[in-house]
């Protein structure tokens, strides 16, 4: 059965123009995602079928890009969306986790190879004051958890969620230094006062 001949109603994009996306089933808002479905296959049927197979939601926001394309129905353009999606989020609740309470905390998160979590470590907790990082430190650490990427998170007790000059110039230094290591930056995301940066979102970080 093709969405279209589905009661308007029920179908996920209409639904949630009416009722909002807070109505959907994990089902009908994967099906948003994946768009269109394929011979024999709509993308609801699609959707169903992945988090049936990978256990819901947590188990399919697992899968890295190549393991997305070769599930049935998924073209290359879908499991680009999905899995920038499922980054999206995990960069998301890492700096979520992150509570600036005043002091300024830089924290390492590490991912593995296929991008599931390995660990954090809390680098450096300190005052009112700027703390210094010492990028050699970061990547000593990211080396013992064993991480193929991580993502650098640290709060501004300023309240500006805004990189410094410094922000800008560390960034690019330790990026240089854990690629000679085999590790990949992905993100070195700022908070403050409720709001978070993304150096990688904003094109600080290439």
């Amino acid at each position: 059965m093709r969405i279209a001949d589905i009661n308007p109603e029920l179908r996920p994009r209409e639904k949630a123009c009416s009722q909002g996306l807070g109505s959907l089933s994990d089902v009908e808002l994967l099906a948003l995602l994946i768009g269109s479905g394929v011979k024999g296959h709509n993308a609801l049927e699609i959707s169903a079928s992945l988090l049936y197979s990978h256990g819901g939601v947590g188990g399919l926001s697992r899968l890295g890009f190549a393991s997305l394309l070769g599930e049935c129905g998924v073209s290359k353009a879908t499991a680009l969306r999905l899995a920038a999606c499922f980054e999206l989020n995990r960069r998301l609740v890492c700096a979520a986790s992150i509570n600036p309470l005043g002091g300024e905390e830089v924290w390492l998160f590490a991912f593995s190879k296929s991008r599931k979590p390995a660990g954090r470590a809390l680098l450096y907790k300190g005052g009112a004051a700027r703390v210094g990082i010492d990028i050699r430190e970061v990547a000593r650490s990211a080396c013992a958890i064993g991480a193929s990427s991580v993502l650098l998170v640290h709060t501004h007790p300023s309240g500006a969620a805004l990189p410094s000059p410094e922000d800008i110039r560390l960034t690019s230094s330790l990026r240089l230094l854990l690629q000679e290591l085999g590790i990949k930056l992905l993100d070195h995301i700022i908070k403050a006062a409720g709001q978070s940066y993304s150096m990688k979102a904003n094109g600080l970080l290439t």
